[in-house]
């Protein structure tokens, strides 16, 4: 019935089976369960609006206790789930599709087409075209849309991709310190892993340049394990906890590892001036490290 495309043999399959008197209710819905599950093997929009129209609005019948709440009744086949899942993947896969011509053909549209689009799996397909393009397509996408992340963060994310994809570690600089908004978690978390020491390095002196200061903080957390240890990063943090919005950021970072000169520097400090800021955040670095020893935690 599949191959021949036909909508209507396939929802009157449906339908029966759905009705079938003389099956079980289990039986009846793992029957369509499968018919579901074997819509993602095939090709794409192989079965039209009416048949997924029905699936996604599929009832089921069959409960059972939730595995974590069992006061709580979930279906047995969450056949409505499954479709909704194959058909956000088929939107996914047509819109990889067609950003991958618009990588190839016109960066500057490709953006127009990310912010226009309104469902979350075309857009994850718009991401994903920027897995298979070419270095040379992704310095292109790269020099259209970084002038934009600082007045449009929903463009992070084609940003982050593209420089990531290319380890464009200049790209990732500009992004570090004029990108915002929710996506910049990823943007430190990877680079952090992709990149050496003194790489991290620099990419964490460009966030502690975006005049957001919680971009700033966020770039401190997610660089710190990757750069623990390292004496100029030591030092930078330090600088920084007679900052007014960075102060405390930077503590809790040299609290997860610091070197024996940081220990000895952030005690100095400590020992300074009781009402100063950067006392008040050395303490807070040294009752921390102290607490997590306590806790067996750390060396």
């Amino acid at each position: 019935v599949l191959q021949a495309r036909d909508d209507s043999a396939s929802l009157s399959l449906l339908q029966e089976v759905a009705n079938k008197a003389g099956w079980p209710a289990p039986a009846r819905e793992r029957v369509i369960y499968e018919f579901v599950n074997e819509l993602r093997k095939e090709t794409p929009r192989i079965v039209g609006e009416p048949v997924m129209e029905y699936l996604t609005s599929y009832q089921s019948m069959v409960l059972v206790p939730h595995e974590d709440h069992p006061r709580a009744a979930v279906p047995m086949f969450n056949i409505k789930s499954a479709a909704t899942g194959v058909a956000n993947e088929w939107s996914r896969q047509e819109a990889a599709f067609e950003a991958a011509t618009l990588v190839a053909s016109d960066p500057g549209s490709l953006l127009i087409a990310y912010e226009n689009e309104a469902e979350f799996p075309r857009r994850r397909g718009f991401l994903d075209a920027l897995d298979t393009a070419s270095t040379e397509q992704l310095a292109a996408v790269s020099q259209v849309v970084l002038p934009e992340i600082s007045e449009k963060p929903e463009l992070v994310a084609i940003a982050h991709r593209a420089a990531i994809n290319s380890k464009d570690i200049n790209a990732l600089s500009e992004l570090a310190e004029s990108g915002r908004g929710p996506d910049m978690h990823r943007v430190f978390r990877d680079s952090a892993k992709m990149f050496d020491i003194e790489q991290n390095q620099a990419l964490l002196e460009a966030a502690l340049r975006n005049p957001s200061y919680e971009m700033a903080s966020l770039a401190i957390a997610q660089y710190a394990s990757a750069l623990k240890g390292n004496a100029a990063t030591e030092q930078l943090l330090i600088q920084l906890l007679d900052d007014p919005e960075l102060g405390s950021s930077a503590a809790v970072a040299l609290a997860k590892a610091p070197s024996s000169q940081a220990l000895e520097s952030l005690q100095a400090l400590a020992d300074a001036d009781g009402e100063a800021l950067f006392a008040t955040r050395a303490r807070l670095a040294l009752e921390m490290y102290a607490a997590g020893l306590a806790r067996g935690d750390r060396r």
